[in-house]
């Protein structure tokens, strides 16, 4: 498995096409944040393959010294179930030792159509090593929960997030212990 930057590759298209049916409207950035982030070299925009070219899933990371934010995580419908999600992590976790990885999963305890998916997406993290953090962020409304490998303040997560999207998207943000 090998992680590499899709815009450099070429391969945005499919990158785009993952993320946009992974990932419901209210949780995506603008492609154009994604991508200043990116050139500015805030932002990773990550594929997942094999050998081949043919994505398999996406990762979206924001480094801030010893601490990333997987920002966006997710593997093709067509490849879920063989266990490749933990596989990513696990390379992930190789990738960059000694740092803090930190997640955000929907809010797994509200009532929700889709709740088990909710509470399923969350229990894989935790499965994969990630704990709760103690405090949890609201994001454009959206509740979520703060997952780490690591212990994380709110406000080392706080600076990831600025660093990366700026002000007016900090702004959209609340933490909630």
């Amino acid at each position: 498995m090998r992680f590499y930057d899709v815009v450099a590759q070429g391969r945005l298209d499919a990158f785009l096409t993952l993320y946009q049916e992974a990932f419901p409207p209210i949780e995506r950035k603008e492609l154009t944040q994604l991508l200043a982030s990116h050139e500015a070299g805030k932002l990773h925009l990550l594929g997942i393959a094999w050998e081949s070219e043919d994505l398999l899933g996406l990762c979206v990371l924001a480094q801030n010294g010893a601490n990333i934010l997987l920002d966006y995580f997710a593997i093709d419908p067509s490849f879920q179930g063989q266990q490749l999600g933990s596989l990513a992590l696990g390379q992930l976790f190789t990738m960059y030792p000694g740092v803090n990885i930190v997640a955000e999963v929907e809010h797994s305890q509200m009532s929700h159509p889709d709740q088990r998916i909710r509470q399923r997406r969350k229990a894989f993290y935790l499965r994969n090593g990630f704990s709760e953090a103690d405090f949890s962020v609201t994001i454009s409304g959206e509740p979520f929960e703060v997952l780490a490998r690591e212990p994380i303040q709110a406000k080392t997560y706080l600076d990831i997030y600025a660093q990366v999207y700026g002000k007016k998207e900090l702004e959209k943000l609340s933490v909630s212990s």
